[in-house]
């Protein structure tokens, strides 16, 4: 059974994660644009039911995920683009 405790970090932490991993692994592996189109495609769906379970469960518990989960999302985007993310080495399929 998952923690009933509310914490802030951890919607961050989700947001950030999932945007890096599909990015690196994911969507850096497709090699021609209609692959690259249908990733975008299936991520867009992706953040769009999440967010919609996230309201609902916000609205349900009372609580306030969406927005902690969003900045990290946010940060998560500024980070692929950073010196840093283009340092790593590349994925090995």
């Amino acid at each position: 059974r998952t923690s009933t405790t509310h914490n802030p970090r951890v919607a961050y932490a989700g947001g950030f994660n999932t945007v890096v991993f599909w990015h690196r692994f994911v969507y850096k592996n497709c090699r021609s644009l209609p692959e690259k189109l249908w990733a975008r495609l299936c991520f867009g769906y992706h953040l769009l039911a999440s967010g919609a379970f996230r309201l609902l469960n916000d609205l349900r518990k009372h609580t306030s995920d969406r927005k902690n989960a969003r900045d990290g999302i946010r940060a998560g985007w500024a980070w692929i683009e950073s010196e840093e993310y283009a340092a790593l080495p590349p994925v090995k399929e």
